[in-house]
């Protein structure tokens, strides 16, 4: 049987490739911003992907999540070299890829981007998964910064509830 050739629509490919290089201008903006706050006046935060991001927007905080730095790694294909260094480092070979991979970065600004933009400040929100308190706890170590882990409103409530 003949494989059949799939036939592309041009102008939908089109979109995509643009709004591909529309994503990488407002990331490479945004990047550019976390790393160069301290000549900005500015502060960053580095916050988990489940933290309460509205009270850093409305204090001009610039908030970085390590967990997209930690997908990029992979995407660019640098997380095996980096999960050995973090190997190396005394990490367990069985924690999160992007924690391990993240936290090897840290000590040598490498990574895709030549590591992320220097925190001020980590918020950790553990409403995601046990592993993240941990990492932030390992970062605030090597950034020397502060780190506030929080528990997140709605399991407040339903601590409270029980």
């Amino acid at each position: 049987m003949a494989e059949e050739m799939k036939v592309l629509d041009p102008e939908k490919e089109k979109r995509k490739i643009q709004s591909a290089k529309k994503m990488k201008e407002i990331m490479t903006a945004y990047y550019i911003e976390a790393k160069t706050a301290g000549e900005t006046g500015k502060k960053v935060a580095w916050i988990t992907s489940g933290g309460p991001v509205e009270p850093l927007i409305v204090m001009d905080v610039i908030p970085v999540y390590p967990e997209n730095h930690g997908a990029m790694i992979g995407a660019s294909r640098m997380g095996a070299a980096l999960y050995e260094k973090a190997e190396a480092m005394g990490y367990a070979s069985d924690l999160c890829s992007y924690a391990c991979s993240d936290i090897a970065c840290a000590p040598i600004n490498g990574g895709p981007i030549g590591g992320l933009p220097r925190p001020d400040m980590l918020i950790c929100c553990n409403n995601i998964c046990g592993t993240v308190l941990k990492w932030y706890e390992i970062q605030a170590g090597i950034s020397t910064c502060r780190c506030l882990s929080s528990t997140p409103l709605s399991a407040i409530r339903n601590i409270l509830r029980r």
